[in-house]
């Protein structure tokens, strides 16, 4: 179920969607509540945001390219960085066409994730990195909010909620209703909210026991202090399963942020 899941994180479309603009036109799922808010002051903090990518459709990089462009302020973001993680084609031409602030590396071979995500970081020259994947269509407001987060505690890993959609048939919008993401004794990784606790109308942010890894916002200099990521763990979830344990371990939070989507 997650592998089918991952491939379309967060590809949002409504019914009426215009496609000519090259991407999704997303419905607003935020809570009510995020409206008011007008997320403005982030203390000079910009961010490198980091993309990995392996076998990806090319049409989908190119939405996700279009649609993050469209809907992020330009003056927050240093540079999109591409890594390309030992394809033939690592399309760079094409990548650099859509934004001057685009860098692309290609590893020859594959490298694995780990090694693909660390080589974006050791690129980054902004204080906060943020990892998107190749095939996500952000929503209004979505890097502002997890950006505040981190702004406001400097050992936070902040996470947008993932809506989702199958990767076929961007017409079928499914949102996801507000959780959290765990491990199961198995080391499973599942997104719950035993008992309801959660409630769809709040827009705060609120602690996860785990994160699913592949989309959120930290700053550079704490990720490095955890000690990145250990280059030999290949296996796709080590990631999230690392990350989670330092996270917590070393005395900071990780949060699911309702307002960012």
């Amino acid at each position: 179920m997650f592998s089918a899941y991952l491939c379309a994180l967060s590809l949002v479309v409504s019914e009426t969607a215009d496609m000519s603009r090259g991407f999704p036109y997303p419905p607003d799922t935020r809570p009510v509540g995020c409206r008011k808010y007008k997320r403005k002051d982030f203390a000079n903090h910009t961010v490198s945001i980091i993309i990995p990518w392996l076998a990806e459709k090319w049409e989908h990089m190119e939405g996700t390219m279009k649609a993050i462009l469209h809907f992020t302020p330009d003056e927050l973001v240093d540079e999109y960085i591409w890594i390309s993680d030992g394809n033939a084609d690592p399309k760079e031409k094409e990548l650099k066409a859509l934004s001057s602030k685009v860098r692309v590396f290609a590893f020859p071979e594959r490298k694995g994730l780990m090694l693909a995500k660390m080589k974006g970081v050791e690129m980054a020259t902004a204080p906060v990195i943020v990892f998107l994947e190749a095939h996500v269509i952000p929503n209004k407001h979505w890097l502002q909010h997890i950006l505040h987060r981190v702004v406001v505690n400097p050992k936070a890993l902040a996470m947008p909620t993932l809506d989702q959609i199958p990767q076929e048939n961007w017409h079928l919008y499914h949102p996801m209703p507000p959780g959290h993401w765990r491990y199961e004794w198995n080391f499973n990784l599942v997104y719950t909210n035993p008992g309801n606790v959660i409630r769809n109308d709040k827009p705060d942010p609120y602690d996860s026991p785990g994160t699913s890894g592949g989309i959120f916002a930290m700053r550079k200099d704490w990720f490095q202090q955890l000690g990145l990521f250990d280059a030999g763990m290949r296996e796709w979830g080590g990631d999230h399963m690392e990350l989670t344990m330092k996270v917590w371990r070393c005395g900071g939070r990780i949060e699911i942020v309702p307002c960012s989507r």
